[in-house]
């Protein structure tokens, strides 16, 4: 018999597994198909509707309505406090302007009187929007 050195053993090319069946194995499962994407599509839908809901109530007035009991308007153009209130309601389409014009005292400038409006409201500026009540003094 002749010498014949061992032979090497090496070990049976182990053929590697698959992601998707190491999951498979392991017991998780990946949900895929239409369903999944139904729901992240109707949650995506809910959030946007949700941003633009919340967006939209930035916008809207606040529901406190603010009356001063004087103006400095009134006090320069008018002998006293208001004697009484005018409240409208803005429709869509209505200006300050337009509203304020419709109630504004004889004698006063209708800039002077929107200035005068504004300021008697508290309002920011002389946006006003559709739904808004506007507190006008009314003078004799």
């Amino acid at each position: 018999m002749a010498d014949h050195a061992p032979l090497p053993i090496f070990p049976a090319p182990v053929q590697a597994e698959s992601a998707r069946s190491q999951r498979h194995r392991a017991g998780i499962h990946r949900a895929s198909g239409a369903v999944p994407r139904l729901i992240a599509g109707i949650c995506a839908g809910v959030l946007v509707v949700s941003a633009l809901w919340y967006l939209l109530q930035l916008r809207q007035p606040s529901s406190a309505l603010v009356i001063r009991q004087s103006s400095p308007v009134a006090a320069v153009s008018h002998a006293g406090p208001p004697q009484g209130v005018v409240l409208v309601t803005v429709s869509r389409g209505d200006t300050l302007w337009a509203v304020s014009a419709l109630h504004r005292p004889d004698g006063i400038d209708q800039g002077q009187w929107v200035r005068e409006v504004v300021r008697y409201n508290d309002m920011p500026s002389d946006a006003i929007f559709a739904g808004q009540v506007i507190a006008i003094p009314k003078y004799k």
